[in-house]
Formats: C-alpha cells, sequence, structure tokens
C-alpha cells in the first residue's frame, strides 16, 4: 500500500503544479523527521501537509460512532477527497469521494483475515463507502468485477487504472552482498507475508515433494517476508523443510539483492486483486511460477508459469521446470520485459486525473 500511495501522490503532485493537494495523515507517533517521503512531498510548493494528532484508535472509534470531526474541515476545505484505499472516511455530505479498492478479499475470503481484521472491515463499513463514493478506481478488470458481483456497484461507478511497476532499488555493495545473508547457491524466492492466503504452507509440501523426486537437484527455497497471522505453522514447516530458508523481513534493497540472484520467484498466493511482487521479478529479469487466479493472469499475461494453488504436484513440477529447463525461464524473462511496459505510474496519475476533472 505505501508503494501505490507513494508513487501516485508524488507523480500527482509533478502534473499538475497549479494544483493544491492538502495531504492528510494521522497518529500521535507519526514522526515526519522519520520519513523520508513525506519529506520530499513536503518540498512541493504545491503540497500542504496535515497532521492530525490524535491516536488511530480513538478517531476510528469516534468515526465508527458518527461523532469524528470530518475529514476537510480537518484540513481546511477541500474540492474532493481521494483515499488511496478503505479506511474510515468522515466527510461532508458534499464533498466527492473518489476511492481506490485494491481488492475484495475481505469479502471473498474472509477465513483468510484475523479476527481483529475481520472487525475492522466490518466497522469500515465497506458497502456503504462504496456506495457513498462519487466514483471508484479498481485496480484491475479483476476488482471491478468483484465489486460488480459482490456488492452490485453499477460498471459505470467503476474505472480501471493500472498501478506502476514498483521502481527498482539502488543499493550499497554492503547490502547486495547476499553472501552476508547466508544464502545457498542456487533458490527460488518465495516472497510474501507469511500468512494463510499467501499460500506458503503448500508450497512448503510441494518443495518437499519436489526434494524427494530429485534428490540429486542442489534447488533450495528461500522464504522472505514476515511473519502475519497464523504464521506459527508456517515457520514451524520452513524449520523442518531440508533445504528452506527463512529470513524474515528484509530491506527493500536487500529484497532487491536476493531477488536478482533468484532462479525464479514462487508466487502460489490463493488471491490477488493485482499483484506488485511478480512485476518487481519481471522487472529485474526474473522468471516467475504464479497462480491462475484473481488478477494474476490480467496482469502477468503470458510471461509467467501458471499453476493451481491448491495442488501440491504442480507446484512441485513446477519447481522442476525452473530446475532444468533453462530455455523456459530466458523464455518466460524475454516476455516479461514487455509485460512490465504496460504498466507506469505517470499514466496511472494522468488517468487519475482524468476522474478528479470529471467529478
Amino acid at each position: 500500500m505505501g508503494t501505490y500511495v507513494w508513487h501516485i501522490v508524488k507523480n500527482l503532485v509533478e502534473l499538475v503544479p497549479d494544483h493544491e493537494f492538502k495531504l492528510f495523515f494521522s497518529g500521535w507517533s507519526v514522526n515526519l523527521a522519520d520519513n523520508s517521503r513525506l519529506q520530499a512531498l513536503a518540498r512541493y510548493k504545491n503540497v500542504k501537509l496535515v497532521h492530525w494528532r490524535w491516536p488511530n484508535k480513538f478517531y476510528h472509534g469516534l468515526a465508527w460512532l458518527g461523532l469524528a470531526p470530518r475529514l476537510d474541515k480537518i484540513v481546511g476545505g477541500v474540492d474532493g477527497w481521494f483515499a488511496p484505499n478503505l479506511h474510515f472516511l468522515p466527510l461532508s455530505k458534499n464533498i466527492p469521494l473518489i476511492l481506490t479498492v485494491h481488492d475484495l478479499s475481505f469479502a471473498l475470503f474472509p477465513e483468510f483475515l484475523s479476527w481483529r481484521r475481520r472487525m475492522w472491515h466490518r466497522a469500515v463499513c465497506s458497502r456503504k463507502l462504496f456506495q457513498r463514493a462519487k466514483h471508484l478506481i479498481a485496480v484491475s478488470q479483476t476488482t471491478k468485477h468483484d465489486l460488480e458481483q459482490v456488492y452490485k456497484i453499477s460498471p459505470d461507478k467503476i474505472t480501471v487504472i493500472y498501478p506502476g511497476v514498483p521502481e527498482a532499488v539502488t543499493a550499497s555493495p554492503t547490502e547486495t552482498n547476499i553472501n552476508l545473508l547466508d544464502l545457498p547457491k542456487r533458490y527460488i524466492l518465495l516472497l510474501a507475508t507469511l500468512e494463510p492466503r499467501k499460500n506458503v504452507l503448500a508450497s512448503l509440501v510441494a518443495f518437499q515433494h519436489f526434494c524427494a523426486l530429485h534428490k540429486a537437484s542442489d534447488l533450495h527455497l528461500v522464504v522472505v517476508g514476515s511473519a502475519g497471522w497464523k504464521s506459527k505453522k508456517i515457520l514451524q514447516a520452513i524449520q523442518t523443510t531440508p533445504r528452506a530458508h527463512y529470513l524474515g523481513y528484509v530491506t527493500a534493497a536487500q529484497k532487491a539483492a536476493i531477488l536478482q540472484q533468484a532462479i525464479g520467484l514462487l508466487y502460489p498466493s490463493i488471491y490477488e486483486g493485482f499483484g506488485f511482487p511478480p512485476l518487481e521479478a519481471l522487472q529485474y529479469g526474473v522468471p516467475v511460477i504464479a497462480s491462475h487466479v484473481g488478477a494474476l493472469p490480467e496482469v502477468l499475461q503470458n510471461a509467467v508459469y501458471y499453476i493451481n494453488p491448491y495442488s501440491v504436484a504442480e507446484i512441485s513440477a513446477a519447481l522442476h521446470e525452473f530446475d532444468v529447463n533453462t530455455a523456459l525461464r530466458a523464455q518466460l524473462t524475454q516476455a516479461g520485459q514487455a509485460v512490465i511496459k504496460n504498466y507506469a505510474w505517470q499514466k496511472s496519475a494522468r488517468q487519475i486525473l482524468e476522474i478528479f476533472s470529471q467529478i
């Protein structure tokens, strides 16, 4: 989410320097001095930062009760409000709301959310928020279709605007020295938060299956990502899986280095409304194995090797193909370079500005 907000906002303020942007952020502990992105945005002459210092939980509670101050009043008045994600959005009735919807996993797969996250989505009242919005921006045709089917939103109220590709990261020699991370020579990278929706547990079973069938292989599996909800069993499975390695959370520069030296990326998610990590991999010339679900086939087109995320056998077979078939990996890498050209942040920002103008 931070990637989306940063790139969209930065391009918006640069494209129309004669328009004023009031950027609202809240929270008692937020410190401008510690946030390089907020500092960078503050340097634009057409940007005004508005920091509401109330504790977020307190403000959200008031918003849920209908007692919170209107956001447009807090920032001193606006012509319209752009929300880059679902949130508590108490606004005056005359203020048009443009809202980006990234996916509907919370509605389609509630079993993949913790009790706390389910309660948060219920408190936000997504259905009312979608109805209240003047216009919705969907990050894929898949998300637009889901909005139409699940919430009965008119297609005329939804515009599909694809995000861009996360920017390449330049790192220092120390950060790019993955030998310091004690990584194996040949590995597939699994990049995901350790939670049920990302399907890490099934991937570990598939890797065990692959290792049992192909004992001569020297391929390892490296897992990178924060430990999320229901991650205990996943962490235990990593520890008991031969040639599997868990690095936890890494910096953006370390992630780029680890990704670029992998023979491929495994992305076996159960559902995605868009899918940033596979595009990151394609940008670095790394071939991808991805689930044939959600928006992934729409976004990645013919540039990846697709698998059924519910089939351990298919995931295992895909790992074998990437292990031995260098021609396939090269073909996918070449196809990926054509696909990433479809996604550019400035193009996304221009399309959002058109929505602003229409509203």
